[in-house]
């Protein structure tokens, strides 16, 4: 998944390339977005040759903005680009989206000011889980229980097992261990 350069030059920093690197990296995640919500929709209307195109167009985007994040030297290692969001999470959940909900408010938006509230709380969640998922990987070697009766779940195929650990690789979907979750 990470196909981004191998050498980033710390000469970017301060530069006008390195700024335009960053919008580039902003348009390609717009473009997202709009390219997942437009597929949902063409799913939804029954135009799968749209969805389609729409698809591998998000998944170019995708690429596109990790090689753009590669560049500005952005995608580290899971522990710390987890710990980075989840702090973006939680500036978005504490500060940015209730002050967004209070100016709403301010011009009569009433129910854009409640959806950015309910936005907020979703990303300070979001936060906590991104956190958690950031201390579960950095203490992996932990992680396992010695108790012969923890339950394990499949967050690929769904499959549970019960043992002090899981399988290296799921029965059912083949998937390796890191796709089990304590129950």
């Amino acid at each position: 998944m990470n196909n981004t350069p191998s050498t980033v030059s710390s000469s970017l920093y301060g530069t006008k390339t390195a700024e335009n690197l960053r919008n580039a990296f902003t348009k390609e995640a717009e473009a997202l977005a709009k390219s997942l919500i437009l597929a949902e929709i063409a799913d939804d209307e029954g135009e799968n040759s749209a969805k389609r195109v729409l698809k591998e167009h998000a998944d170019n985007d995708m690429r596109h903005a990790e090689l753009w994040l590669g560049y500005l030297d952005e995608l580290s290692d899971a522990v710390e680009d987890l710990s980075e969001l989840a702090s973006m999470k939680n500036v978005l959940g504490s500060d940015l989206y209730p002050l967004m909900a209070e100016i709403a408010d301010d011009e009569g938006f009433e129910e854009i000011a409640e959806k950015m509230r309910l936005v907020a709380a979703v990303k300070a969640a979001q936060s906590n889980t991104l956190k958690s998922e950031s201390d579960r990987i950095a203490n992996a070697d932990t992680m396992y229980s010695d108790n012969p009766e923890t339950e394990w779940h499949c967050h690929s195929c769904g499959y549970n097992i019960t043992g002090n650990m899981p399988p290296e690789r799921c029965p059912l979907c083949s998937y390796p261990a890191s796709y089990f979750a304590r129950n």
